[in-house]
């Protein structure tokens, strides 16, 4: 009885271990719209990589704020005219220090305008890169 418990824990562990090396990958979608981006979540937030790299690799939440950028990107890219598209964006803009940062730096105006958002998206909507 005591060596099967032996077995099961040592077995558990094993798993446990594998699991936390290979980090197993699972795509999460962010939409919007009729716009939506796929991105990696991972059971153990990349933290494997994460100690092995003094911290050169993306993490979850990481991974999310460059899906979202790319749905604002994607947003843009299709944009027609729709209200509630350009709602979106300004609120997203003017919610980010970051976005409003970088806008109001291109534009010298606080007021988001979409066709300054279509000028600028490159610079405004910029992906995080690690370096």
């Amino acid at each position: 009885m005591k060596r099967k418990r032996t077995f099961i824990v040592i077995g558990l562990l094993v798993i446990l271990i594998s699991l936390f090396i290979t980090d197993p990958v699972f795509n999460q979608i962010v939409k919007y719209y009729n716009q939506e981006v796929q991105y990696e979540w991972r059971i153990f937030n990349n933290l494997f990589c994460y100690l092995k790299t003094a911290g050169h690799c993306y993490t979850n939440e990481v991974n999310r704020t460059n899906a979202e950028i790319e749905l604002y990107r994607r947003l843009l890219d299709n944009y027609n005219g729709q209200e509630n598209i350009e709602k979106k964006l300004s609120q997203v803009v003017k919610s980010s220090y970051r976005f409003e940062r970088t806008y109001t730096d291109l534009t010298n105006s606080q007021t988001v305008k979409m066709d300054s958002l279509l000028k600028y998206k490159d610079q405004i909507f910029a992906p995080i890169v690690l370096k």
